[in-house]
């Protein structure tokens, strides 16, 4: 088991703004100044949020850099698995890119585990 903290809420609340608003060396600043401290506190594993996959791509491009850490990321809201139930085809299909586009990244990033929840109902009732 591992034990570790919601990292995306612990760089808002250390900086005062979502990993979203950030730009790419406050991206890297963030997440490196936050790993060193949540170390430091004798942890080693942080799950991720964001809304934007260019966010995304940015923060992977950081945790694919830091090594003897967990990360783990929830999908992304805009892509969520649980819009697989749309009716709109077209809709379905840019869900899915985007989860697969959410795997290539989370690949590349050093990203362990990749939350995503099954669809469950539809979400436009």
């Amino acid at each position: 088991m591992r034990i570790g903290i919601f990292i995306s809420s612990f760089v808002k609340f250390m900086y005062g703004k979502s990993l979203d608003d950030m730009n790419p060396k406050e991206i890297e600043d963030a997440i490196t100044r936050c790993v060193r401290k949540m170390r430091d506190l004798g942890l080693n594993c942080a799950e991720i949020s964001v809304l934007e996959m260019e966010t995304l791509r940015r923060l992977c491009k950081v945790t694919s850099k830091i090594e003897d850490f967990y990360f783990t990321i929830h999908e992304l809201g805009r892509y969520g698995a649980t819009k697989l139930s749309l009716i709109d085809e077209d809709e379905r299909k840019e869900v899915i890119d985007g989860l697969k586009e959410t795997i290539d990244y989370s690949s590349e990033g050093n990203i362990k585990v990749l939350t995503v929840h099954p669809a469950s109902f539809n979400p436009s009732e």
